[in-house]
């Protein structure tokens, strides 16, 4: 499944922001279940590329691939805002949960609260990284 998240942030903090960061938790999902799914042994996200105004954006990982640390055209400003376009390629993973498939009834249902990429949340002047936990 090909997929393009529009994400629009808005600088709430006093200081100019230079970079964000993304949250890919499919990620974490696929690489769990790769451990723990006979099935999923092959599923992967790939972040395709990541644009503002239709220019690439710099990004790196950081610690996990689930981490994606993006560099913003221009410092954006107290107050300012702006929009950046993340578009990722994942594969959908058979599992009775919230990221996944299953057969019912002869069909299948798709559960995909998990394969969209979100921004993070910033707390006391940094980004949020979490580890994914299949417990939660």
């Amino acid at each position: 499944m090909q997929e393009s998240a529009m994400i629009t942030i808005q600088n709430n903090t006093a200081k100019p922001i230079t970079q964000v960061m993304v949250r890919n938790i499919a990620s974490e999902v696929l690489t769990y279940d790769q451990k723990h799914y006979k099935g999923n042994k092959n599923k992967t996200t790939t972040i395709k590329q990541i644009t503002a105004n239709q220019q690439k954006l710099a990004y790196e990982f950081k610690g996990d691939e689930s981490n994606i640390l993006v560099d913003l055209p221009t410092s954006l400003t107290p107050g300012a805002s702006t929009q950046i376009n993340v578009e990722v390629q994942t594969d959908v993973p058979w599992r009775k949960d919230r990221f996944g498939y299953q057969a019912i009834a002869g069909g299948k249902i798709y559960n995909l609260s998990f394969c969209f990429p979100y921004l993070s949340d910033y707390r006391n002047g940094k980004w949020n990284y979490h580890p994914y936990n299949d417990e939660g």
